[in-house]
């Protein structure tokens, strides 16, 4: 069987994905902070919880992976939107754990 991982499947193109690639067979693990209820019940889905800014939570994630995964990486920020003397430094971390260290770690 095929597996996707799709980060950022709560909605929108994250969840379209994970639609897709159900319709076309794959078993899909979703990653998010909130599960999709509309996937939920679906043949062929799982749902794993994470805040993706939270590392250890990261490095803590299990795969029901098989040797052809595919990972679609969808989560994401803008980040702060301002200068950088006025975002916080918290913003400014998790914006870069969420879009660099975590992809990196998956």
């Amino acid at each position: 069987m095929r597996h996707m991982i799709v980060t950022g499947v709560s909605s929108g193109i994250g969840l379209a994905i994970a639609r897709a690639a159900l319709e076309k067979g794959y078993a899909v693990q979703g990653v998010g902070r909130n599960s999709p209820n509309q996937l939920e019940g679906q043949e062929n889905w799982t749902f794993t919880p994470c805040d993706l800014t939270d590392l250890a939570a990261v490095d803590g994630l299990e795969f029901q992976a098989g040797a052809h995964t595919i990972l679609v990486n969808n989560a994401g920020t803008l980040g702060p939107v301002a200068q950088g003397e006025n975002a916080s430094a918290k913003a400014l971390a998790d914006c870069m754990e969420l879009n660099v260290t975590a992809p990196m770690r998956l």
